[in-house]
């Protein structure tokens, strides 16, 4: 199969403002999607100010997996290459109680250890296969693991005292609701700053931290966007050979009465995006969303995620384009943030679960 150039976006880790060019080349030379093993050579090219690093490769086949391993593999030997030689790994030798816990939880199975003596230390010409996950930073009790992407100075201590009981977890979760009732009134950059980051702890697959996200605060471009779904809508009722969802002339006829039922008035919309070709990176853009819909509530806040919008985005790549999402972002999903006008007292029931027991 012929090979092809493809430009992709440096990830968000690097300095782009110094990051060079390189050019890969990659072999498949095992076709198991379970041990993919690929051939890397680098060659150095001048830098630029484009930010994009172009790579040849020759995929075995069209899925979306070898696409996205090869991304995988080019962030790491991106990264790899512009830090410096220091090792991946730093043990300190007075704090380390050899207890081998780095090594039992490294997911990538890179840290050796060979039992009491001995310190743990990287496979050699394993550094490639680091995901930076952190597990090993994280699961050392006795602080004594550096890693040089993960520093222990910016692992926070976990505090037991914030730890919640199983009641507080489930009246937590439970008291979770889709708000449509927004106060008239701006969310401060700071509070959505602050919701953002938290978002970002949510997991990603192989910890590649690849959601990004769009916000939109500007009430006159909210209703923009919202007109455009009613005049996508209004288009469908007036083609008689449309597929459309049963409710939507119910929409537009509220919309003419002055009721916003597209984006509810919300004072600003959120959206996480992610690039491809995976289609994990959906699941992983819901997951930071998630994370993002159940802090808001701690800072007066209420979230309600934008079907239809998301709905329209997909029928109609132009409103998507309205929203300002690129269109090497095909996934996304949009919600919709804001000081809520309602207080809820209980929490409602739902059916009993259906679980499968093998």
């Amino acid at each position: 199969m012929a090979g092809a150039v493809v430009g992709f976006r440096l990830p968000n880790y690097l300095d782009r403002a110094n990051a060079p060019r390189y050019h890969f080349h990659f072999i498949s030379k095992n076709k198991d999607v379970g041990g993919h093993v690929l051939e890397c050579q680098t060659q150095d090219v001048k830098t630029e100010n484009d930010y994009t690093v172009q790579w040849h490769t020759i995929l075995p086949g069209d899925d979306p997996f070898y696409k996205d391993a090869f991304f995988q593999v080019v962030q790491i030997v991106i990264q790899t290459k512009l830090r410096s030689s220091m090792s991946l790994l730093t043990i300190d030798q007075g704090k380390c109680s050899q207890d081998g816990l780095c090594a039992a939880d490294c997911p990538m199975g890179i840290i050796r250890f060979e039992g009491k003596g001995h310190y743990p230390e990287v496979l050699p010409e394993s550094e490639l296969m680091c995901i930076r996950c952190g597990h090993c930073v994280a699961v050392c009790p006795q602080g004594a693991l550096d890693h040089l992407d993960v520093p222990l100075a910016a692992c926070t201590v976990i505090d037991k005292s914030l730890t919640i009981s199983p009641a507080q977890t489930e009246q937590f979760l439970r008291s979770r609701r889709s708000v449509r009732q927004f106060k008239d009134k701006p969310v401060e950059k700071a509070t959505l700053q602050q919701l953002i980051s938290t978002a970002r702890y949510a997991p990603t697959a192989s910890n590649l931290q690849l959601v990004e996200w769009l916000v939109i605060d500007d009430p006159q471009r909210l209703h923009l966007i919202a007109t455009q779904v009613i005049d996508w809508m209004r288009s469908l009722l007036q083609d008689p050979k449309a597929t459309m969802m049963p409710y939507y002339p119910m929409l537009v006829k509220a919309w003419d009465a002055g009721v916003d039922t597209i984006l509810r008035s919300a004072p600003c919309l959120v959206t996480a995006m992610a690039p491809g070709p995976a289609s994990v990176r959906m699941i992983d853009l819901t997951l930071a969303l998630s994370y993002l819909e159940l802090a808001a509530p701690q800072y007066g806040l209420g979230t309600c995620w934008a079907g239809l919008l998301q709905g329209a985005m997909l029928a109609n790549p132009s409103l998507k384009q309205a929203v300002g999402i690129p269109q090497e972002y095909p996934f996304h999903f949009p919600l919709m943030i804001g000081y809520s006008k309602v207080r809820y007292y209980r929490l409602p029931e739902r059916k009993p679960p259906i679980i499968h027991w093998r």
